[in-house]
């Protein structure tokens, strides 16, 4: 049954959607486009304001698929622990059984 939980390292091919979006903000906004914590000004005036709808819905798009990277990348972690968790589990089982054969025997 463990080798159920054995899921390959990795399931989706790596996008880097992080690459993606700065890629599209160089594109479309420019180098130098103004940020703040890393993330492009939204605000009255700014450059990202003047978007046209269709660049807007693209970059909310790209923006989707870095939160998607990154949950992914949590869930990942979280299933390789579990994993560890599951198989120590096992070991422990099998360990108490083989300790309790003797103990009756």
């Amino acid at each position: 049954m463990t080798d159920v939980l054995n899921f390959p390292e990795k399931t989706v091919e790596s996008v880097d959607a992080r690459a993606n979006l700065r890629a599209f903000e160089d594109r479309i906004l420019g180098e130098n486009a103004v940020r703040i914590d890393g993330k492009i000004e939204r605000g009255h005036g700014s450059k990202f304001q003047k978007l046209s709808a269709a660049a807007k819905a693209e970059y909310a798009a790209l923006e989707q698929a870095v939160e998607a990277e990154q949950r992914l990348s949590l869930a990942t972690n979280e299933l390789s622990k579990a994993q560890a968790h599951h198989a120590q589990a096992a070991a422990d089982v099998k360990k108490k059984t083989e300790q309790a054969k003797i103990v009756s025997a």
